[in-house]
Parts: structure tokens; C-alpha cells; sequence
């Protein structure tokens, strides 16, 4: 009698031991899935901010609204102002104060008669850093830039850097490669424009030195060279010319537009997962085209000389 009484009291405490068990483990997978649930929403909403950001990049840039852009959606942080960037093929406009000037510019309604741009984002993808102090975007940019009857179809990409202001997304880096632009009305001029200008007046407008890819005298795949200073005249003709700003750096070797002689390098080369902004590149960076160039070189191979 008394050994049925100790297997009973025996089995009922290892079936207490059990349940108890088994509660705390469903407890911390609950509670695991409630973390990772977190995260993952936190995630959604930070590539969703990103995504929204660009949009109003190029909402803002349609309507020659560049000044506002600037405003609302770029870097205020003293440390990031001073880094901020804005960046061409080959020519890279550093600091809040430059870009201002250059793509930031207020371009008077009147200059806007006749004149239309607009690049719309597709094929995005975000990365958001495991600290969610940065991000980066990579997103292809196929549109349109019309002055004075000639209308333009141009081609280009985008990849960004983004910095995460008191649980604010902005614009720290904004790098535009431009791959070709051509005419889409006979008659209407040479069929290269190259990148977009500067904000003192529509964009669009090829700088000053060797036209782009596709224009009388330029050879296929060949980067554009620029000279030390851009220039814009206003649509429809007006004669109105945008600031005069020099770009703080230039590539060593810039993004080339896509001709006879170029290569399909992956350019700019899309996010990777990462920790913190020193574990990754800069589409903000005078060499990235240079690290990147030749092939389809995985991160890993070059990251130890890329973090000298």
C-alpha cells in the first residue's frame, strides 16, 4: 500500500514537474515570437519610411521644388550635414552648404514655364542597419526631362544612404548614376543630356565638358567629364543660368554610361545586411565605383582593404 502511495505521489510531482516545464517553454517561445514580431514590424516601417522618402524626392524634384526637398528631407545633424552628399557620374557636391547651392537651389516659377522632369523609382531594395542609425536603398530610375520642345528619355539609378534623425529617416548620401539619355521627339537636338543640374534651374541640362554617351562627339561607354563648373539655362530658352558651385570631389574613376565598351558591373551595388555604418560602403564614396568595377566581387573580398 505504502509503495503504490510513494509511485503515485512520485508520478503526480514529475507530472507537476512537466507542466510546469512545459508552461515556462511555451511562455519563452511566446514571449521570443512577441520579440521577434517587434523587430520585424519595426523593420516593415523603417524600409517603408525609406521607400516614402524617395518618393518625395522625386515628387518634389517633378516640380522643381528641389529647395523643399532639401529641406524637409535631408540630414540637419551637425555631424551629417558636414558628410551629407549629392553625387553625378564622376562629381560629388559635399556638405549641406554646397548641395544647397548646387541641387538645393530656389527655382523661380517663372523659370519653370515649358519644362518638365520626372524620375520614377522602381526595383528598390532597403537594408536597415541592426542599430537602425542608418540605412541604405539602391533603386532604378527610368524618366523623362523636357525644355523648350525637346523632350529627353533618360535612364539612371539611385543608391542612397540614409541616416535615422530622432526616429526620423533622411537623406544622407544620394548618388545618381547615369546610365543613358536620348531624344523621344525628332527634330528636338542631340540625344544626350546627361545627369540632372543643379536646383537653380530644371534639371537635366548636360555640364559643362565632353557630352554624355549618345551626343555628337562622345564615344560609346565613355564617362562623362566634367568641367569645374555647371551650367543651366532656363526652359523655354530664357537664358537663366543655375549656381555656380564646383564639385568638392571627383571620382578617380567615376560610373561610365553604358555604351559599345561598357560592362553591366554592379553599380551601384545593392544593400547587404549589416551591423553599424563602419561594417559597410558609402554610395556617398569618390572610390566606390573603383572598388566595385570589374566584375561581380563579393563584399567579403574586398571588405579588409575597403576598411583600411
Amino acid at each position: 500500500m505504502k509503495k503504490n502511495l510513494c509511485v503515485t505521489v512520485l508520478f503526480i510531482c514529475l507530472s507537476l514537474v512537466c507542466l510546469i516545464t512545459t508552461s515556462f517553454s511555451a511562455q519563452a517561445g511566446a514571449s521570443q515570437m512577441s520579440v521577434d514580431a517587434a523587430k520585424a514590424a519595426v523593420r516593415a516601417n523603417d524600409i517603408a519610411d525609406c521607400n516614402n522618402l524617395m518618393g518625395l524626392h522625386v515628387w518634389y524634384h517633378a516640380s522643381f521644388l528641389n529647395s523643399i526637398e532639401v529641406e524637409k528631407c535631408w540630414v540637419k545633424t551637425p555631424e551629417y550635414k558636414k558628410t551629407a552628399s549629392w553625387a553625378q557620374n564622376a562629381r560629388y557636391w559635399i556638405g549641406m552648404d554646397n548641395i544647397k547651392a548646387y541641387y538645393g537651389a530656389v527655382t523661380p516659377y517663372e523659370q519653370t514655364k515649358g519644362g518638365f522632369q520626372f524620375h520614377v523609382t522602381t526595383t528598390g531594395v532597403v537594408e536597415v542597419a541592426e542599430d537602425r542609425k542608418t540605412a541604405k536603398g539602391v533603386w532604378y530610375t527610368p524618366g523623362a526631362i523636357g525644355m523648350g520642345g525637346s523632350v529627353q528619355g533618360m535612364w539612371e539609378r539611385y543608391g542612397i544612404d540614409f541616416v535615422n534623425e530622432n526616429g526620423v529617416w533622411k537623406i544622407w548620401h544620394l548618388h545618381v548614376y547615369t546610365d543613358f539619355s536620348y531624344s523621344l521627339k525628332a527634330g528636338s537636338g542631340n540625344g544626350g543630356m546627361g545627369g540632372p543640374g543643379g536646383g537653380g534651374a530644371p534639371a537635366g541640362v548636360a555640364p559643362t565638358g565632353a557630352p554624355p554617351t549618345g551626343a555628337p562627339g562622345a564615344q560609346s561607354g565613355q564617362a562623362e567629364k566634367f568641367g569645374t563648373e555647371s551650367k543651366q539655362v532656363a526652359p523655354g530658352g530664357g537664358g537663366g543660368q543655375g549656381p555656380n558651385v564646383a564639385a568638392q570631389a571627383t571620382a578617380e574613376v567615376g560610373y561610365t554610361e553604358l555604351g559599345d565598351n561598357s560592362h553591366a558591373d554592379l553599380i551601384p551595388r545593392p544593400p547587404e545586411p549589416y551591423k553599424t555604418f563602419s561594417d559597410t560602403w558609402s554610395y556617398g564614396d569618390p572610390d566606390e565605383v573603383k572598388m566595385f568595377s570589374g566584375g561581380y566581387k563579393e563584399w567579403s573580398e574586398i571588405k579588409a582593404k575597403y576598411k583600411k
